[in-house]
């Protein structure tokens, strides 16, 4: 899966978190009130560990009224999942498995940093 797709998807998992009222793609003339950076660092199978996995870096940066940025939190989040075999439906399968696991991190991430106040700032 191309890094692009991995971003989409990322969107696409936030927005039907419920989190947030919208969430739009890089580019967009609309104002954000957080803005999500990221980095896909790993999206591999390996066979001799038997895991997937798929690593993100990232930074949430909240953007204030004036039109300034600053970062929040910054991290380094891997999601894993078991190699049950070394076929490509199951490697495809287990590096899906490994994408939700990652992408369910990022969402508890960006809930704990709403939760903690950093929307109040």
């Amino acid at each position: 899966m191309p890094p692009q797709g991995v971003g989409a998807s990322l969107r696409q998992w936030l927005a039907a978190s419920g989190l947030f009222t919208a969430v739009i793609q890089p580019g967009s003339d609309l104002r954000a009130d957080f803005v999500l950076e990221s980095e896909l660092t790993g999206f591999a199978a390996d066979s001799a560990a038997g895991r997937a996995r798929a690593t993100l870096s990232l930074v949430l940066l909240r953007r204030l009224r004036n039109g300034t940025s600053f970062p929040v939190m910054q991290r380094s989040l891997t999601g894993e999942a078991p190699l049950t075999g070394s076929d490509a439906p199951s490697i495809v399968h287990a590096l899906l498995q490994a994408l939700a696991a990652l992408l369910t991190q990022v969402q508890a991430m960006m809930r704990s940093a709403i939760s903690d106040g950093v929307s109040n700032r």
